[in-house]
């Protein structure tokens, strides 16, 4: 029963959850409102099979919660690291949401589309990867499918990917990736900017650039396997 998933996203603590959210006033690690839902002393003590479990649950309310919100005007930010609920914007100014300053672009937008011209043109992808993201976690199979060894890969790589957070925002920045990134996302990337700085192109020359820009790829290769379902 302890680790039933219909336990764990039941009534109960979906309310206490919704209380704990409304009353962040900034961004909040996923391990404080583990801690507060759960009634967990220490997170980082749990096995990675626990660990995981608590995580896949609080995300499934995180995002059961998220379509709440929205009928009420609401965004909600999910995150491991600074998931946040704020106001959306009034028709006709952009929704695209800033995770680290916590902010909407505002721009007027076009046709009541909920995007400015700039966003809507390269937001598709984005949209695209939250939503399977989300309803990874919509999928019981996907919490019921995980052994013991997963688990702790999954839970390795976060770990490495929060004390190495700076790390991982400039990698994503240098292949103009965001956050949400998949692996698939990071090698399409990665290609296209390797085209154009690889030695091969340049007359053998190994470019600084393009020394920092392998550096990000190789480092993100190693991370995401384990955390791109954050």
């Amino acid at each position: 029963m302890l680790y039933d998933l219909k336990h764990l996203t039941s009534k109960e603590f979906i309310d206490k959850l919704d209380g704990f959210i409304k009353s962040q006033d900034r961004p909040f690690y996923e391990s404080s409102a583990l801690k507060s839902v759960y009634d967990l002393k220490n997170v980082s003590d749990l096995l990675p099979i626990e660990l995981y479990r608590y995580h896949f649950a609080l995300f499934t309310m995180l995002y059961q919660l998220q379509d709440t919100y929205y009928k009420q005007k609401k965004y909600l930010h999910v995150h491991f690291m600074r998931s946040f609920l704020t106001n959306y914007p009034e028709n006709g100014f952009c929704r695209e949401y800033d995770p680290a300053t916590g902010l909407f672009c505002n721009a007027e937008t076009e046709n009541n589309s909920f995007l400015c011209p700039f966003h809507a043109s390269k937001n598709d992808n984005v949209q695209l990867e939250n939503s399977s993201l989300k309803y990874f976690y919509y999928s019981e199979e996907n919490y019921y499918n995980l052994d013991e060894k997963r688990a702790e890969a999954f839970i390795n790589g976060t770990w490495e990917l929060l004390f190495n957070y700076d790390q991982f925002k400039k990698s994503t920045e240098l292949l103009s990736l965001p956050e949400r990134c998949t692996i698939e996302m990071v090698k399409t990337a990665y290609r296209k900017l390797a085209k154009i700085k690889h030695p091969d192109v340049n007359n053998g020359v190994v470019s600084g650039d393009f020394i920092q820009l392998n550096n990000a790829y190789q480092f993100l290769l190693k991370v995401l396997p384990s955390v791109e379902t954050q």
